[in-house]
């Protein structure tokens, strides 16, 4: 029986710039006439959700895909943690702007409870499409204990 794979905090810290790095690369594609048009047409409130559901496609889905992907063996936790990591600052930026201006905090609850159940859920189905896509791996392979581990690379014969 394999025991439980332990959290790569590398592939965690990797993973929080891989989804910083979309979600600034996304806001950049959709500002301008895209972002206006889709706002025109949607009306404001809508048409900001729908800008901000973009935007958390592309970072949280599809970079969790990219870790799931590139990232050796079964990394399906990884991403989901790095979501909660790129996250953070702009949560924080958030709350001090309500402190800021004296808005009630209700709503920066239900926003941020809501963005980090849809980021965590988008970033964990990115990780799974990611692995599935991966395939078998020997790393895979030998965490399930379906091959033995390789044998510890020595300096001897150097």
């Amino acid at each position: 029986m394999s025991q439980r794979k332990e959290i790569s905090y590398k592939w965690i810290v990797y993973g929080g710039a891989i989804i910083i790095a979309l979600q600034g690369t996304a806001r950049l594609l959709i500002a301008g006439s895209v972002g206006s048009s889709i706002v025109a047409s949607y009306g404001p409130t809508n048409g900001a959700l729908i800008l901000a559901g973009i935007v958390a496609l592309i970072a949280y889905f599809i970079g969790g895909i990219a870790i799931g992907l590139y990232s050796p063996g079964e990394t399906i936790r990884e991403p989901a943690y790095a979501t909660l990591l790129a996250i953070s600052p702009n949560l924080l930026n958030n709350l001090a702007w309500h402190f800021d201006y004296n808005i009630p905090l209700v709503g920066w609850v239900q926003g941020a409870g809501l963005t980090l159940i849809v980021a965590f859920l988008m970033a964990l189905g990115g990780a799974w499409l990611g692995e599935k896509m991966q395939g078998r791996t020997m790393e895979k392979l030998q965490e399930r204990g379906e091959l033995p581990p390789l044998p510890p690379k020595s300096d001897a014969g150097a």
